[in-house]
């Protein structure tokens, strides 16, 4: 922990000395989280060092921060802050491209972070483009859910939206173009035959006829050939050093119903070529994709070489892979249909829906696509470690909004022996002037059962309790008699007829009886229960919390 600790003064000492004397923890976070993965799950301890560190080094002056710095063999501060790493030449048009094959999910959540981050550091233009043309996989309420989700993450900076499967006449048009031009044609062989003569860097047998016969073929797969009878594919090089950029195939026959357009459409392009299409209608600017997706990006240049359009700046990013958990949306909708999940926003799922619905804030995972940011290293991750950041960040947003309340789980009616009458009086917010909230205590209060321990007792902001033979008793007032006791618990209570009763949701899908304090917050509230953690109110009716986090 100690190389730890000095690791988190370097970052802060130079964080302080770029910004005028001044740092805050939260500038070593991701930095530490880069530098030693292993301590993902300890986010916690890692924000108590750096609350440590940061307040001893605003204690120091510059000079001071200076030499402190070159004691730890830190670099000498910067004369200028460094230039950071979302800001781009003039204004992007950047698109974000989901499946519509169900909801979104936290693996979705990083790349579209990062294209929302930089379309709003430069004043850009971010697209959603549902990518919908394939048939085959495709979850009708997915158009809806993507829509909403993105807009709700991307702070409704969604500029427009694009469904592929209502441009079909246009992909046809580019299509018709490129065959007229000779530069696709549309391919009868078989499979192995084709796959034989790229391997022999030789042209198909039918690469070569003209484009008549080829707008002729055209014609025949939207209106008689069956699937499998031919691919339209695009000319490049048969003899390029890359067996998959040769002669990459574009458009090919699916018969399969589609939700949204039904049977109108024979012939489907496929990612590359409708990708290429719209990303030269919208001017596309910037195209973040995933680094194992980099022959795409060479396939789609012969598109803008051949429409003579510029070609977008690529970035090649690495991946977020989570070692114990499968991210599948076909899987996933499998399993709501049988019943398994109740729908995507089942409180068990990594998906958007549930996730909101628990509470979770959108800058908190913007947060983390921040630290990361744009790099080809893959990062491998557990869920725990995954959560542990996110709820650190989420943590940092919602605390200073989130009412205060008492809810005991699994309530257990006790007796107080000798209880004088106490009105306890606290505040929904720590910041706020007054005590909002009253308990009037004396007799009977609920407890949660696993604190009726045979120890010494406080209840918080009341008096001290203990057991006796005859039960639970009134014991003293003053906190000084409960500090000095050896085995001694504090614990939170709610009085008998003070309550509700509520259900509190836990993210394995158990249920916990509880009992509230008295309010009047709407839905949607999200509360600190204190003692427990955080949750969101779901139900006013019916009292129903899902939990979020410690």
């Amino acid at each position: 922990m100690q190389d730890i600790r000095v690791f988190i003064q370097k970052v802060l000492l130079e964080n302080a000395l770029k910004y005028g004397g001044k740092t805050t923890p939260k500038a070593s976070m991701g930095a530490v989280m880069r530098e030693f993965p292993e301590m993902r799950t300890e986010g916690a301890t890692i924000q108590t060092v750096a609350e440590e560190v940061a307040e001893e080094i605003n204690a120091l002056t510059q000079e001071e921060q200076q030499a402190l710095l070159e004691t730890l063999g830190g670099s000498e501060a910067p004369e200028k802050v460094i230039q950071d790493p979302f800001v781009l030449p003039g204004k992007p048009i950047l698109r974000f491209e989901p499946s519509p094959s169900g909801a979104l999910h936290i693996g979705h959540l990083f790349p579209l972070g990062l294209n929302h981050l930089l379309a709003k550091k430069n004043d850009g233009t971010l697209i959603l483009r549902i990518a919908d043309t394939n048939p085959d996989n495709i979850y009708p309420q997915a158009y809806e859910l993507i829509e909403e989700d993105a807009k709700w993450y991307t702070e409704d900076r969604i500029a427009e939206v694009i469904v592929q499967s209502d441009r079909m006449e246009l992909y046809y048009t580019y299509a018709e173009q490129l065959l007229a031009d000779g530069r696709a044609y549309i391919c009868t062989c078989e499979t192995e035959i084709f796959r034989a003569c790229m391997q022999e860097k030789t042209a198909c047998p039918c690469r070569d006829l003209s484009p008549a016969v080829h707008l002729e073929r055209w014609e025949l797969m939207k209106t008689t050939w069956s699937p499998g009878d031919a691919v339209m594919r695009i000319k490049t090089d048969v003899t390029h050093k890359n067996p998959a950029i040769r002669d990459w195939p574009a458009m090919r026959i699916n018969t399969t119903p589609h939700p949204r357009q039904g049977t109108r459409y024979r012939v489907w392009p496929l990612m590359n070529f409708s990708v290429s299409v719209d990303d030269i209608e919208s001017a596309m600017t910037h195209v973040l994709r995933a680094k194992d997706h980099a022959d795409n990006a060479i396939r789609q240049e012969y598109m803008y070489n051949y429409f003579h359009k510029p070609i977008p700046t690529v970035y090649s990013v690495g991946r977020i892979n989570f070692t114990n958990l499968r991210l599948s949306t076909s899987t996933t909708r499998k399993q709501i249909d049988e019943g398994l999940y109740s729908g995507w926003d089942d409180i068990r799922l990594p998906f958007l829906p549930a996730l909101k619905k628990r509470g979770y804030q959108a800058k908190a995972f913007l947060r983390l696509a921040q630290e990361v940011g744009i790099s080809k290293a893959d990062k491998k991750l557990s869920q725990e470690e995954y959560f542990t950041a996110i709820n650190t960040f989420n943590r940092e947003i919602i605390d200073a909004e989130a009412k205060r309340i008492f809810l005991v789980r699994n309530p257990k009616k006790i007796r107080l022996h000798n209880a004088p009458e106490c009105v306890v009086q606290k505040k929904a917010l720590p910041q706020d002037k007054e005590a909002t909230r009253h308990f009037i205590i004396q007799d009977e209060i609920y407890i949660e059962e696993q604190d009726e321990k045979n120890i010494f007792t406080r209840l918080i902001d009341a008096y001290n309790i203990t057991q006796t033979d005859a039960g639970w008793a009134y014991h003293s007032t003053e906190y000084a008699v409960y500090k000095e006791q050896q085995q001694k618990q504090i614990i939170h209570y709610l009085p008998a007829e003070q309550t509700r009763k509520a259900t509190l949701h836990m993210p394995d899908g158990t249920r916990v009886s509880c009992r509230v304090e008295q309010h009047e917050y709407p839905e949607g509230t999200i509360v600190q229960c204190e003692r427990i953690g955080y949750a969101r109110l779901v139900c006013a009716q019916s009292q129903e919390y899902w939990f979020l986090h410690d």
